[in-house]
């Protein structure tokens, strides 16, 4: 194993808490205007999308591949995260929708608003968890590229968690026991990545399983979760924006490949 066991659990618990601190992006909201916010969010998806790939197929891909490890059990691995992504973003997302339903048809029923906050934060979890799982075990193999996919799972939370504390406050919290609840949620990635880092001691070449996932992972939502949020803007002007945002988040992860 290319790096110390012991620093590679610094490394992700330091990294998986700075990324779960986007969790409070809710405190940015409330000193911009709406029309400002929706630029932020729009532009921070298409940025997202770029760094994803990039993290993915120029990050996690080439360590999976080096010294002829890669093989069809890889690939059926790679298959594996994607498809477990979609079991996952489709938990949250009946999670969301749940949560929706109950506010717009159920608002009398005191019961089922408190329920709400339960459910965003179950689906929530699991999906920061694997995000702990995916940065623990790429930083056992290299710390740089660790840091790389530190900072694009960094950028896709951004519009997600602003998203989950704007269903927060939509349920009828306040905006400070939103903020500390998304923030909670978000510290599951921290107990994703000391997992990791754990099950490594436990499971020889846990590592090349995690890039395996990680690969299908962040493919996942780069092409499903967030691209289709793109095809909704039907501007020409703006369509060209977001490409060169991608291109930017994809330009940023190649610069950060000599670091390996």
């Amino acid at each position: 194993m290319a790096v110390d066991t012991t620093l590679a659990l610094q490394y992700s618990v330091a990294s998986t808490f700075i990324v779960g601190l986007v969790s409070l992006a809710g405190m940015v909201t409330i000193s911009l205007n709406d029309k400002l916010l929706k630029k932020v969010i729009k532009y921070s998806i298409s940025f997202a999308v770029g760094a994803l790939l990039g993290a993915a197929f120029l990050h996690l891909l080439p360590h999976l591949l080096e010294k002829g490890n890669y093989s069809i059990n890889s690939g059926l691995l790679v298959i594996y995260g994607f498809i477990f992504m979609y079991i996952v973003e489709k938990m949250t997302d009946l999670y969301h929708s749940h949560s929706n339903h109950d506010l717009e048809k159920h608002d009398h029923v005191k019961n089922r608003t408190k329920q709400i906050p339960v459910l965003i934060s179950i689906g929530d979890g699991i999906h920061n968890f694997i995000d702990g799982l995916i940065i623990g075990g790429i930083y056992l193999v290299s710390i740089p590229a660790g840091i790389a996919v530190s900072i694009s799972t960094f950028l896709h939370e951004i519009p997600m968690e602003l998203a989950d504390y704007a269903l927060l406050i939509k349920s009828g919290l306040s905006k400070k026991k939103a903020l500390i609840i998304n923030f909670i949620v978000a510290m599951t990635a921290v107990l994703g990545a000391i997992t990791a880092i754990y099950l490594s001691t436990l499971v020889p070449n846990i590592h090349k399983i995690l890039l395996a996932i990680g690969v299908g992972n962040f493919t996942y939502i780069a092409s499903s979760v967030l691209i289709p949020e793109l095809f909704k803007e039907n501007d020409y002007g703006t369509s060209v924006i977001h490409l060169l945002w991608i291109i930017i988040g994809i330009a940023i992860m190649i610069a950060l490949i000599p670091l390996h």
